[in-house]
């Protein structure tokens, strides 16, 4: 049973990484949910017996994706202030403008 979750938890994060690929952030959001609520079932159904090796490729896995996830918000926030800012030197030509 236990391999079969930490396929499934595996499983989670590649859709979850096909879904920010894509941008589809509503999927992503429903990936997310799934494996967190299968990643706590794992944590307490297998407890101390879980692999820890296993366990430590899933983490860096998730590591991967929240510093991708990190850098996409970045890129995105970079992206609003640009256009913030152009639309207020738009605002303050058109005052100017004759």
């Amino acid at each position: 049973m236990s391999a079969a979750t930490l396929d499934a938890l595996h499983q989670d994060l590649a859709s979850l990484r096909q879904a920010l690929d894509e941008e589809d952030f509503g999927q992503a959001g429903d990936v997310l949910a799934r494996h967190d609520r299968r990643l706590r079932e794992y944590i307490d159904t297998v407890g101390l017996q879980a692999p820890l090796d296993a366990l430590r490729d899933l983490l860096q896995l998730q590591h991967r994706l929240q510093g991708d996830m990190l850098a996409a918000r970045d890129a995105a926030a970079a992206g609003l202030r640009g256009l913030r800012q152009s639309g207020q030197a738009s605002r303050s030509y058109r005052e100017l403008a004759p």
